[in-house]
């Protein structure tokens, strides 16, 4: 179902602006990477060249390959990572987008620093032309407890210097079980931190200066109340233990990839209570393609990554569709590349139920509008204004359109 029974009044119009929540921060969420060589400006006769975002990580997965990898792999200045079966695909595929070329030619080209997962899917052989080339080879076949998906988002975070593990999402308890708050550092400034894809503005920002790095269960921090924190709120008891990193078998020397930049963010996961007063990573995003489409139990997984990695920018993108986690907490301000995302849109409430979400921007608002499967989501919705803005009670996975044209070269 797409349309909220409240957003037309009894005339047929539309009804009055949805009313927000004014003292949440936003989160600001920008579509601003390059999709189509269209894009780039020529200057004295040339196309300018793509730039390395430093900020940005890739993940390739086992499945089809948007024609746009390639503009994507340039702009990946992090790390460049193939999931399991996905070095399959870039061994195959990627020869294919640049055609007229030696396939060899192009395949040394496009050597991933790290190849993670528990290599069931992987070709032996694909495997070995890849360490010879100086791809780092992980094996984690003795994890079958997380998807390869999850195991390559750890890497990154460890790379990046977020932590070692993630915990699974808080289970809600009585107020009475609640732990006692621990005190942490307040600021009084006003701070933003942009990234190409996402800006978070909070007011009274935390900061953790002990770093999670060796796995143990996380310090839970509470911050003190401030203006940007919603009434009422309570915060989420801790969470269950994290998951264990477990050991790496690593092969060949890694491919040189840059040093990451310093982070001032706290390194584990937040509650989703603690989320207004406090930075939801905006420091790093990760694109990962070959992500939709094929089985759908696949989809689902990696539609569950998005929830257990909520504090981290990761998008799942194909050729026709783009998927992202808004946190609970936050008003999301979602600008859609005007070129090649949207029309079509939704909303979609994944694990639990809405009591209530507000839009702004689409052609069917929703308005305090309760949302649950068996019962009301906001899907086959359309963009008809520049930004969407979205407040709602819990996690929703925000999905729109891509419209992406044949490139003619890279």
């Amino acid at each position: 179902m797409r349309r909220d029974t409240n957003a037309r009044d009894s005339s047929g119009c539309a009804a009055a602006a949805p009313a927000f929540t004014s003292s949440l921060p936003e989160a600001i969420h920008v579509s601003d990477y390059v999709l189509h060589e269209s894009e780039l400006e020529i200057v004295d006769g040339k196309r300018e060249e793509i730039k390395a975002q430093p900020n940005t990580s890739l993940v390739i997965l086992n499945f089809k390959l948007p024609l746009f990898t390639p503009i994507l792999w340039q702009q990946a200045g992090s790390l460049r990572l193939c999931a399991d079966g996905g070095i399959n695909r870039l061994y195959d595929e990627l020869p294919g987008m640049f055609p007229g070329e030696d396939p060899d030619d192009v395949r040394r080209r496009f050597v991933p620093h790290i190849i993670k997962g528990d290599l069931d899917s992987a070709r032996p052989q694909v495997l070995a032309y890849y360490k010879q080339l100086g791809a780092e080879i992980v094996d984690m076949s003795k994890d079958q407890d997380t998807t390869d998906l999850h195991k390559c988002i750890n890497r990154i975070l460890l790379d990046t210097g977020h932590g070692s593990s993630i915990t699974p999402s808080p289970i809600p308890a009585s107020p009475s079980s609640l732990p006692e708050p621990t005190a942490v550092p307040q600021t009084s400034s006003t701070t933003t931190t942009t990234n190409t894809n996402t800006t978070t503005t909070t007011t009274n920002t935390s900061t953790n200066a002990n770093a999670n790095t060796n796995g143990a269960e996380p310090t839970i921090i509470t911050p003190t109340p401030s203006s940007s924190s919603p009434p009422n709120s309570t915060p989420d008891p801790p969470s269950s233990p994290p998951v264990p990193q477990l050991q790496e078998t690593s092969s060949t020397t890694p491919v040189p990839r840059p040093e990451p930049p310093a982070l001032p963010l706290p390194d584990q996961p937040q509650p989703k209570a603690l989320l207004p007063a406090m930075v939801v990573r905006p420091d790093h995003r990760v694109i990962v393609v070959g992500s939709l489409g094929g089985r759908m139990d696949h989809e689902f997984g990696n539609v569950n990554v998005l929830h257990r990695f909520r504090h981290v920018s990761i998008v799942l993108l194909s050729e026709d569709c783009q998927l992202f986690l808004l946190p609970a907490g936050w008003r999301h301000v979602i600008t859609p590349h005007p070129q090649w995302e949207g029309p079509h849109c939704g909303l979609i409430p994944v694990g639990e139920p809405s009591h209530g979400t507000t839009t702004s921007g689409l052609k069917w608002n929703l308005s305090n509008t309760p949302m649950r499967f068996g019962g009301l989501v906001s899907t086959s919705n359309l963009v008809v204004a520049p930004s969407v803005v979205v407040e709602s009670d819990v996690d929703l996975v925000w999905t729109c359109a891509v419209t992406y044209p044949p490139p003619t070269k890279y």
